[in-house]
């Protein structure tokens, strides 16, 4: 069998990512002694070819599931070490940041989990009981 022909056979049946507009494609070729059985894995060669480098897809508008513009900031980190000390709950939080900043974007997780680096620090390795 030549190494063209043994190609065809043992490899499977690679997808064509043209049809998805995908702008990345993997390729995979045979190098002389390098398709060979070794310990029961084919040894073969693969190189990613990238088609297009820039984004395929427009830029989003509405920011508010995007990890990145959820962020808490030195000022929302202070409100919300001041109300967690005043006991007030994350849904309290949550509504009065989105009043008092209104062109931010907060989701009830993070702002969950400030607080409870809040009370972490607040309670400095001790148990809440």
């Amino acid at each position: 069998m030549t190494p063209s022909t043994e190609k065809i056979a043992a490899s499977p049946p690679v997808k064509d990512f043209r049809r998805q507009d995908v702008p990345i494609a993997l390729f995979q070729w045979v190098v002389g002694s390098s398709w060979r059985k070794e310990q029961g894995v084919y040894a073969a060669k693969f190189t990613l070819h990238l088609n297009n480098s820039g984004h395929n897809h427009e830029s989003a508008d509405f920011l508010a599931d995007d990890s990145i513009a959820c962020k808490i900031g030195d000022d929302h980190m202070k409100v919300i070490k001041d109300m967690t000390i005043a006991n007030s709950s994350p849904k309290d939080i949550l509504i009065y940041l989105r009043q008092k900043f209104p062109g931010d974007y907060f989701r009830p997780r993070t702002v969950y989990n400030a607080r409870q680096k809040v009370c972490e620090k607040y309670l400095d390795s001790r148990s809440p009981l």
